[in-house]
């Protein structure tokens, strides 16, 4: 499974919920996906006139559902990942966490705005210190934001190429898998 952003929360939280999908998935690739939260949702989460613009926004333009972020606050993921532990030692999974320092990003304002509020580095949407899953592998990459692994060019300003990106995350992640799949063999 490769999974950009909220995407591998889903991708998560379907194989912590649904164990039986486990042996039907040889490896997960989850690249800046908030596993234990956004402060961006987190901080909507907790103000209303800003959370009141944000839903409507995402209700009326996007046709999306206000759970959509609210289920990215801290106090939600946390309490997610706890009572639904992600299966880290039956699923091969390769975690990316990002950030980007340089000026040139589209996502400077919220990249600064995270890195003073909370004295973190982002992709100006995930801080990378939320970007990983506890039991698993992780990639930091130091000057890739949010837009970086779903474009090849504007919006996206760094030097990858997104096709190669999840292409050598996937090898990563399947390397791993058939790493334990013989160990596995050798076991039994």
């Amino acid at each position: 499974l490769l999974c950009h952003s909220k995407g591998g929360c889903d991708a998560a939280a379907a194989l912590a919920l649904f164990p039986e999908l486990i042996p039907l998935i040889a490896a997960v690739v989850t690249v800046q996906a908030p596993h234990s939260g956004s402060a961006i949702a987190h901080d909507l989460a907790n103000t209303d006139l800003q959370l009141s613009v944000a839903v409507s926004a995402l209700e009326r333009l996007l046709r999306g559902s206000r759970h959509a972020v609210l289920d990215l606050s801290y106090d939600n993921r946390q309490a997610f990942l706890e009572q639904h532990p992600y299966p880290s030692d039956a699923v091969p999974t390769l975690c990316v966490a990002s950030c980007e320092k340089r000026p040139s990003s589209l996502l400077k304002p919220t990249i600064d705005y995270l890195a003073l509020r909370y004295g973190e580095w982002s992709d100006g949407c995930v801080c990378q210190a939320d970007a990983t899953l506890p039991g698993c592998r992780a990639v930091f990459i130091e000057d890739m934001d949010h837009f970086g692994p779903a474009w090849r060019s504007l919006p996206a300003t760094d030097p990858y190429d997104p096709a190669r990106l999840w292409l050598t995350c996937a090898s990563i992640a399947m390397c791993e898998s058939s790493q334990r799949e013989s160990a596995i063999e050798w076991v039994t």
